[in-house]
């Protein structure tokens, strides 16, 4: 990200702004998360991205086996959403005949129940450690969630995730025919 980060980081004039907006008198909304939690939601976003540059692959090794190729394969991938990944995976799998159809249907199941609990988790408001979240239901009404989840809930969610990614990677391996 070149300096982006060091930029955004080291803003002078965000440094000023901010100062000249401060209110004395308004309440500071407290928002520490603990530390364990932190650690725990960093985990399930970044083994969840590991999850899905996994199934990314596989997608490529479906269409081509050359290595040299896969570049090409993450250019038309590179924007297509989670779900979209994985019915991709799927289609190909069965025109491919993959031998290993039952187990990966199963681990694409799970995938997406993951996906599904990563959004949950990356898309709350995260105030005094708990999730919580507005959202809209079908009948256009108002639903508030809110619920404790613990350091430990959160890890073995990130664990899951792992584990997913893990099985996903055998699963290549054997398609691969290097188990």
């Amino acid at each position: 990200m070149d300096d982006t980060i060091e930029r955004f980081i080291n803003d002078k004039e965000f440094d000023e702004v901010s100062e000249k907006v401060r209110c004395s008198n308004v309440l500071t909304v407290p928002t520490k998360i603990p530390e364990e939690k932190l650690k725990a939601i960093g985990s399930i976003i970044a083994r969840f991205q590991r999850l899905e540059l996994t199934i990314m692959d596989f997608i490529h090794y479906l269409i081509d086996s050359d290595i040299n190729n896969k570049p090409i394969t993450y250019i038309l991938l590179a924007r297509t959403p989670f779900k979209k990944l994985i019915e991709i995976l799927a289609s190909l799998s069965i025109k491919q005949s993959y031998d290993e159809q039952e187990n990966l249907k199963f681990l694409l199941t799970k995938a997406n129940r993951a996906e599904e609990i990563r959004n949950a988790i990356v898309h709350s408001v995260w105030s005094w450690g708990i999730r919580s979240k507005i959202k809209i239901n079908k009948q256009k009404q108002l639903v508030f969630e809110s619920e404790n989840l613990t350091a430990d809930t959160l890890e073995r969610v990130a664990d899951k995730i792992y584990k997913l990614d893990v099985a996903f990677n055998n699963l290549l391996m054997k398609l691969l025919h290097l188990d």
